[in-house]
């Protein structure tokens, strides 16, 4: 007779790729759903004043459908109307916006709402794992490859660091130019228009090949950039991309520095702030006896390895006198650490 549970290694492994299936999943499927919602709602917010979803939906009954209903056409006039009047009428209102064009507007603003949502989801995954595994790992539930480990935490605060520094650019960029982030958007989204004729596919309603909406109303490709560049003092994209970078870099060296002024106040680095089973040891006091005394289970050893871990996070030294070898096989680094 069979015992419940996984006979067979084969098994756990299918039962965690189904897991792990569902789960990845599920987080596509929300950060799609909420790229359309609020995709669907920044579209909403750029329809003209006196225009509502109610006309979008009219909108699009009218492009799809040769037979108007009833109670749209009573809605829209006391005579009769056709499917043709109807889209003309909205074709105007929407700012000569056909149906299809509107969904694009909404497709590019969806996909563009659900990669940033999904980049955060990732991030927010990716700290709750570390902070499961950190804790599981401290218990000695678990071992783990330490190096591995902090070569992980560097890339990802890097990675964080990097998307810290590009938003802080942003509104510092903006008084630099003197002009909002939206503004370089407008400029760069023009001048790839005029450059690139895969730009000019998407960009462009299907009417006229040389137009682009912008600002609320469709304009020449040629008369954006000109305009835009005389609004920037005559500089190209490329010089502005390039002071944002600059402006970038030193956000990132701020943020660094604001970093380490941090760790030194609050237990990241320089003198103190050590915590001990939530007990804060006094600055320049850490190498005096201390005393932890509990039964079996309490928590001794994990209060040592959360210390090893700060002092470890702080890039400084500790001597450990491990009979058991326990912390051994937790934190030694072969190559950088002695025995």
């Amino acid at each position: 007779m069979r015992r419940p549970g996984y006979a067979e290694a084969g098994d756990f492994a299918a039962h965690q790729y189904r897991q792990w299936a569902r789960a990845l999943g599920f987080a596509v499927a929300l950060c799609v759903v909420v790229g359309l919602a609020l995709g669907f709602a920044s579209l909403l917010a750029t329809l003209p004043e006196g225009a509502d979803a109610g006309d979008l939906s009219a909108y699009f009954v009218a492009s799809v459908f040769d037979e108007v209903p009833a109670e749209l056409a009573r809605s829209l006039s006391n005579v009769d109307v056709t499917a043709e009047q109807i889209q003309r009428r909205y074709f105007e209102v929407f700012g000569r916006r056909s149906i299809v064009f509107l969904f694009r507007q909404w497709l590019a603003r969806a996909a563009l709402i659900s990669t940033v949502a999904a980049l955060l989801l990732w991030l927010a995954l990716r700290a709750y794992r570390e902070a499961i595994f950190g804790a599981r790992q401290r218990r000695g539930a678990i071992l783990r490859d330490h190096a591995a480990h902090e070569r992980e935490r560097r890339r990802r605060g890097r990675a964080l660091h990097g998307l810290a520094s590009v938003a802080l650019a942003a509104p510092l960029a903006s008084v630099v130019f003197d002009a909002p982030p939206a503004e370089l958007a407008v400029y760069a989204k023009a001048e790839a228009f005029v450059a690139a004729p895969a730009v000019r596919g998407l960009l462009a309603p299907e009417w006229s090949p040389d137009v682009l909406w912008i600002d609320g109303a469709f304009r020449s490709g040629e008369a954006a950039v000109v305009t835009q560049r005389a609004r920037f003092g005559g500089r190209s994209v490329l010089h502005l991309v390039a002071g944002y970078v600059f402006i970038a870099a030193w956000a990132a060296v701020g943020i660094a520095l604001a970093r380490r002024q941090w760790r030194v106040r609050f237990g990241g680095g320089g003198e103190g702030g050590y915590r001990l089973a939530g007990v804060e040891l006094e600055a320049g006091k850490e190498c005096y006896h201390v005393l932890l005394c509990g039964s079996p289970g309490s928590g001794k050893s994990t209060a040592c390895k959360d210390l090893l871990d700060q002092i470890r996070a702080r890039g400084e030294r500790a001597i450990v006198y491990d009979l058991s070898g326990e912390y051994l096989r937790l934190y030694f680094r072969p190559g950088r650490d002695r025995l």
